[in-house]
């Protein structure tokens, strides 16, 4: 009887798998016969599916404003295409990692001329590129001020009787 191998290959496009003498850069069954060191034959078939290159995307975005008071709490969103199954996410502060592997990333210490952005590494084996950055979110923190507000009424007096109108005016 004659043994039969069948190999199940996946590429990338653009990619070439070498079967049967040649570079295969198409999807499609190639077969090839091999005979032995007894010179019996073996059949030898590739499954080859060529499958398109992905272009993923990152872009991050605040429902907050980016002027902002100290120790506000900021939450950061990133969301992607074609990022594959289970990408990989590295938020930056400036040049520094912040945050973890997560689509979102919350923060409550951005500091004057902040600027946020994500690093994505796709999970997909045809994705070009596999890392790329998203746009940066930029922020100015607001210096605390201390208001003070002086309240007077009309008539200028403190003690009033019931049923006087008063006007205050801040």
């Amino acid at each position: 009887s004659t043994p039969n191998v069948t190999l199940n290959r996946t590429i990338c496009n653009g990619n070439a798998y070498f079967f049967k003498g040649a570079n295969r850069t198409t999807t499609g069954t190639y077969i090839d016969t091999i005979k032995d060191n007894n010179g019996c034959d073996s059949i030898l078939t590739l499954n080859l599916t060529v499958k398109p290159n992905s272009n993923p995307t990152i872009s991050i975005s605040t429902a907050s404003s980016t002027t902002i008071c100290p120790t506000a709490s900021v939450t950061f969103n990133a969301s992607i295409t074609n990022g594959g199954p289970n990408p990989i996410y590295q938020w930056r502060r400036n040049a520094s990692i912040v945050g973890s592997n997560s689509q979102t990333l919350v923060l409550n210490n951005l500091n004057n001329n902040d600027s946020i952005y994500c690093i994505l590494t796709a999970d997909d084996s045809c994705a070009i590129p596999k890392v790329l950055a998203s746009n940066k979110i930029g922020f100015t923190v607001s210096t605390n001020r201390k208001h003070t507000v002086v309240i007077t009424s009309n008539p200028a007096t403190t003690t009033f009787c019931s049923g006087t109108s008063i006007q205050f005016t801040a």
